[in-house]
């Protein structure tokens, strides 16, 4: 306890029968512990000053003054004292033998989890002894707090507890009696502090033997002032800070997320250069993914891997896309992402790039699903110089609109918002910008694709040839989506689909 900086703080109002039997037993599990001696008028002064530890390593700090001043102003001064002393962490327990020192290690391994949390000792309620006023006084001092608070703790009377006293700076109380520490948990939670409860035991001598201090009317009037004062208090100020604290802390999530589903990727452009380039080409690869990833393995390597093989340059473009995080937690209207026109950007710099090096006689592209509808919009969005001089949708995303869309493809190029854009839907549907300009196109798809509608590439078949663009397509029965070169992902029928492009090519 001392090297987590945990001092025990044990206020005491003339509890002289107990205070040395819970003196000693808190001396075995604490090394720190200042008693607040709270005006007492018994002699329980003269019982401190004659306890004899048996565990020499406990320091035993003494907080006193003559006059009662009730249990709330004996805990603030013990906190004064012990963050006086270098302490970040007070553990209150009561003096009257109610509470088990033996449980103390329970708060240690809670503060070891929760090191920002104010830990609330909750008592079994139901067990023998135990006073019927104390179990009603609990469950109305409960509810009061969770409308004060907005939150719910099975135990808000229980004087067995661990404060954080950094958060404790700045708290005032209302009242200086037992109902403060009522006072204490409401200020903590609309500071935002966190408050974690754990069971703990108690003892409740029978009804002879029991010292208490509580004065039904009196007091259950004060809590009933209190609670109308605190609940006032809520409304103007505690709510309000309340929601502060919950838009900080959303902040500071977002932040992070943020730099991991946006500003964390990276454009890449891999190389795959063939020892003899026979065919004076290079290919441009762009992975589908929906736009909001990219499968670099089954659509990205192995498919340069298989070009290069081939004799042809092959670069592998990993272009900005929305992101998996904000994909997969559903926070894509605070984490967008990167959505249109940045993937085209992306391609046509790459274009721009490869040309750049004089190797070669044509620069194509080569996309799969949403990567081929990224390689049709360069075909077709960009500027002459940037435009490659062959396409190669294999299974693309065409059109943006109904009743072919992949509405996924469609979510991750455009977000959350301008999905909803009939003008943006129209203006990236391709089957709508086919021109007779445009370059040569070899097209690609199976009929039972499970993912993208086949009659995706059947609209653009036919917008292909109404403006007389040089292309063939390539349909199949068989086959499936997202298979690129790995035959094993597809079927003897579909296999044969890169051979005729390098058939087609060579004719080009």
């Amino acid at each position: 306890m001392r090297s987590m900086k945990v001092c025990v703080v044990m206020p005491t109002y003339n509890n002289a029968g107990t205070i040395v039997d819970v003196l000693q037993r808190t001396a075995a599990v604490a090394s720190d512990i200042a008693i607040v001696v709270d005006g007492c008028t018994d002699d329980t002064r003269e019982r401190i000053q004659q306890v004899v530890y048996d565990h020499q390593q406990t320091t035993l700090h003494i907080v006193d003054y003559a006059d009662n001043r009730g249990k709330g102003h004996a805990l603030l001064e013990g906190f004064k004292y012990a963050i006086s002393k270098g302490f970040e962490y007070a553990l209150t327990i009561d003096s009257d033998g109610q509470h088990f020192p033996e449980d103390i290690p329970l708060f240690i391994e809670a503060l070891q989890q929760h090191p920002e949390a104010l830990i609330v000792g909750s008592r079994n309620l139901q067990q023998e002894n135990m006073p019927g006023g104390n179990t009603f006084a609990n469950k109305f001092s409960n509810f009061w707090f969770a409308v004060q608070t907005g939150r719910c703790l099975p135990d808000t009377q229980t004087g067995y507890r661990l404060y954080p006293l950094r958060h404790l700076s700045g708290m005032w109380a209302v009242t200086s009696r037992y109902e403060a520490e009522l006072e204490l948990l409401v200020f903590a939670a609309w500071s935002g502090v966190e408050l974690v409860s754990i069971p703990i035991r108690v003892y409740y001598p029978p009804q002879g033997e029991r010292v208490s201090h509580f004065r039904p009317t009196a007091d259950f009037v004060r809590i009933s002032v209190l609670n109308t004062v605190l609940c006032l208090v809520a409304l103007v100020y505690g709510w309000p800070r309340m929601l502060w604290h919950w838009l900080r802390r959303l902040c500071l999530m977002a932040v992070p997320l943020w730099l991991m589903s946006a500003g964390a990727q990276a454009i890449e452009l891999k190389e795959y250069h063939p020892a003899d380039n026979i065919q004076q080409t290079a290919i441009i690869v762009c992975p589908g993914g929906s736009y909001f990833w990219l499968d670099d393995l089954t659509e990205g390597d192995s498919v340069a891997r298989t070009l290069q093989g081939e004799g042809i340059a092959a670069y592998v473009l990993r272009y900005r896309t929305g992101g998996k995080l904000p994909f997969v937690t559903r926070s894509r209207l605070v984490l967008p992402g990167h959505h249109y026109p940045m993937p085209l950007e992306d391609l046509q710099e790459a274009i721009q790039w490869v040309r750049s090096l004089g190797r070669y006689e044509r620069v194509g592209v080569m996309g799969f699903s949403a990567g081929g509808h990224l390689a049709l919009s360069s075909a077709i969005y960009s500027p002459d110089s940037l435009r490659p001089d062959f396409v190669v949708p294999c299974y693309p995303v065409v059109t943006m609109s109904q009743p072919y869309v992949h509405k996924r493809s469609r979510r991750g190029l455009l977000g959350e918002w301008r999905k909803l854009s009939q003008r943006m839907r129209d203006s990236l549907s391709i089957e709508r910008h086919v021109t007779p300009d445009m370059p040569p196109v070899f097209l690609m798809n199976c009929v039972d694709d499970p993912v993208v509608d086949y009659r995706n590439s059947v609209v653009l078949d036919s917008a292909l040839s109404a403006q007389r663009v040089p292309h063939r397509y390539v349909q199949y029965q068989t086959g499936g989506h997202g298979f690129g070169t790995t035959w094993s992902k597809t079927t003897t029928e579909a296999s044969r689909w890169f051979s005729e492009f390098l058939s087609w090519l060579k004719k080009l």
